[in-house]
């Protein structure tokens, strides 16, 4: 199972993960993730409609830093599933040596690819986005389903409503599938995301109390589109300390 995490999404430049993690305090149980944003279209070199969240893939191996806290993870959309394969190998590469791993906001990824590729990197950690949106028509039974095909080859699942435009959870519905969840899997590991900032923090308490080592995950709400960086640094530390009160962690 993952190390629970505070997790923020949307850096671009390594000093803002230098000041956040600064503000981790001493001997804190929680690592904090560094979500870097990346697609099959930035990987080919190709710029994001969205620059200001996603990194020039030349500029990634700098963004992660080596720290113990860190938790260097990309978040890659691929709609080519065909070669994922390929994409998951030049990302690793690209991310260079203090590259964790991966999550993957791709519907239900290949699982025999997933497979083969953590074969290769057994090191690398996988967690696989699920959201409301992602399960269209299927209801939880056929999501429970298909997860069972990624047993063993995946390290953790995020649920989230948003998937980064800032769309609050729905607490009492999150708590209802992710306790089924739990049950089929009991050794997977679980992360919320959905709306996530410093005045939203109630809606994951309730969530906290059923799942006391759930891992949380914030983008939408902690920035801005201002032309180069899109992470705001007086969101990212708000959020950051009411994740840690919240966790029962202090300066």
């Amino acid at each position: 199972m993952i190390s629970p995490y505070i997790g923020i999404t949307g850096f671009m430049e390594r000093d803002e993960i230098e000041l956040v993690l600064s503000q981790m305090p001493d001997g804190c149980s929680r690592k904090l993730m560094i979500g870097v944003l990346a697609s099959n279209k930035t990987l080919d070199g190709l710029e994001n409609l969205m620059p200001f969240k996603f990194p020039k893939r030349e500029d990634i191996a700098n963004i992660f830093i080596d720290n113990p806290l860190a938790l260097n993870m990309i978040h890659l959309a691929c709609d080519d599933q065909g070669k994922l394969l390929s994409y998951l190998n030049m990302a690793t590469e690209l991310g260079g040596p203090n590259l964790h791993g991966f999550q993957l906001n791709i519907v239900f990824p290949c699982h025999e690819t997933i497979r083969t590729y953590r074969q290769n990197n057994p090191d690398k950690i996988i967690i696989l986005q699920i959201s409301p949106h992602m399960m269209g028509g299927k209801d939880l039974n056929q999501i429970i389903h298909a997860l069972y095909l990624y047993r063993g080859i995946i390290d953790g699942i995020i649920f989230d409503h948003s998937r980064g435009k800032g769309e609050e959870l729905d607490s009492k519905y999150t708590i209802s599938c992710l306790s089924r969840i739990r049950r089929a899997f009991p050794d997977l590991g679980l992360v919320v995301g959905g709306g996530l900032c410093d005045n939203t923090m109630h809606l994951v308490e309730p969530i906290v109390k059923e799942f006391p080592d759930i891992s949380i995950d914030a983008e939408g709400k902690l920035g801005s589109d201002n032309g180069t960086s899109f992470l705001n640094r007086g969101m990212m530390f708000a959020y950051q300390q009411e994740a840690l009160r919240l966790f029962g962690h202090t300066e």
